[in-house]
């Protein structure tokens, strides 16, 4: 009986292992504001990283500008390695063509709207901007998807090290946002913690008569 409970823990514990490393390829990051709650999911994708710019559901609006980001390893990024996968309008119409991105290594150079540090924008190591200044008609961008290419099959989502969104025609009361996004915590499997805990408590019990 005892090892039977003993193999029924050491599954649940794998399991536990398996669903957490499933979710090791994605990280996604969100900003402390209530409105908009802005969320930026970076994948591993071959040979590169997937990035998904969106709003929560029900949790505001905002026309996205641009993306700021830090790298904690030597990469010398260029326009040409970031390519547009998708993007929707206010009205969650997909944009036809699609945004062209602007990539800024000198990120003080990137204008229009950017405002990341007011006149100190060298907080960043790359600003890739894939709007216009506007918030609105043609500019608004309510989604947008894209990847950074020829980063290798191993490179690390780790480092990434900063990242911060700015938005403009927000719900906001300001009406514009810069923000600092975060990690979320990846939530558990449902009901995986309560198994766990019942198992290792029948073990425990169990263990106990044996003696």
């Amino acid at each position: 009986m005892v090892s039977k409970i003993q193999s029924l823990v050491a599954s649940a514990f794998f399991a536990l292992i398996a669903a957490t490393g499933a979710n090791a390829a994605t990280v996604t990051y969100t900003n402390a504001d209530e409105s908009p709650v802005m969320q930026l999911t970076i994948s591993n994708v071959e040979n590169g990283v997937l990035f998904s710019i969106m709003t929560a559901d029900e949790f505001g609006t905002a026309d996205y500008l641009a993306l700021a980001f830090n790298l904690d390893v030597v990469e010398d990024l260029i326009e040409d390695d970031f390519v547009p996968i998708a993007a929707t309008d206010a009205g969650g119409n997909n944009i036809d063509p699609l945004p062209e991105l602007t990539l800024y290594e000198d990120t003080r150079d990137c204008e229009n709207g950017c405002n990341f540090n007011g006149d100190d924008k060298s907080l960043y190591d790359y600003i890739i901007k894939f709007a216009g200044q506007g918030g609105s008609g043609d500019n608004y961008v309510n989604s947008i998807s894209f990847e950074i290419t020829d980063l290798g099959d191993d490179f690390d989502l780790e480092n990434f090290s900063m990242f911060s969104i700015r938005a403009q025609s927000t719900s906001n009361l300001e009406g514009s946002l810069k923000a600092d996004l975060t990690i979320s915590p990846v939530p558990l499997p449902a009901g995986l913690p309560l198994l766990l805990s019942g198992l290792l408590a029948a073990g425990w019990l169990a263990r106990r008569r044996t003696v």
